[in-house]
């Protein structure tokens, strides 16, 4: 349910209400997620981690501040801990040109 919430949260922040609804309804209709979330295995945390990352770091990135960026990297450390994997994630961050708004306009 929180994963749910999460969708909705980081689709309305990047893109408009409709699409945030349709992305939470997908979510919450998602065959795979509901079995594992039924389960309680590591694929539920991993995307719970992962869905606070990117909250974390489209807030550090919109007001610049040392506890939002301490946030976000200790959200990547336990997602770095919970799958390897997400240290690409990383990698990308760090390498990624400054975020522009010219994007925007076109999913609104």
């Amino acid at each position: 349910v929180v994963n749910v919430l999460l969708t909705y949260l980081l689709a309305k922040r990047l893109f408009s209400s409709k699409i945030a609804i349709a992305a939470g309804v997908v979510a919450a209709l998602y065959g795979t997620m509901l079995f594992y979330e039924g389960e309680l295995l590591a694929p539920v945390l991993i995307v719970f981690l992962n869905l606070l990352l990117a909250l974390a770091v489209l807030d550090a990135l919109d007001k610049p501040a040392w506890p939002r960026a301490l946030l976000s990297g200790v959200l990547l450390g336990l997602s770095a801990l919970a799958m390897s994997v997400s240290c690409l994630f990383a990698v990308s961050w760090i390498t990624a040109p400054p975020p522009e708004e010219k994007w925007r306009p076109f999913f609104e």
